[in-house]
């Protein structure tokens, strides 16, 4: 499913205060909204920023380094 950005990236890390402006959000919202009504009604307005993902594999396996992986 498609995950998004939170609002975390607007705090200084320094500080913990949030960016007046609402920075980076504000400028990622210019183009990287969920495309289409039914998406944004669930996903909201947090820019889109890749995908989530997670191994589907029999409880206790473990994947090395070199083993082959699929994207379906």
């Amino acid at each position: 499913m498609p995950c998004t950005r939170c609002a975390i990236t607007t705090m200084d890390p320094e500080t913990g205060a949030r960016h007046p402006d609402s920075e980076p959000l504000k400028t990622l919202r210019s183009y990287r909204l969920m495309e289409g009504e039914k998406m944004r009604k669930v996903m909201g307005t947090s820019p889109r920023m890749g995908l989530q993902m997670s191994l589907r594999s029999a409880s206790g396996g473990t994947i090395t380094l070199n083993d082959p992986i699929y994207v379906a």
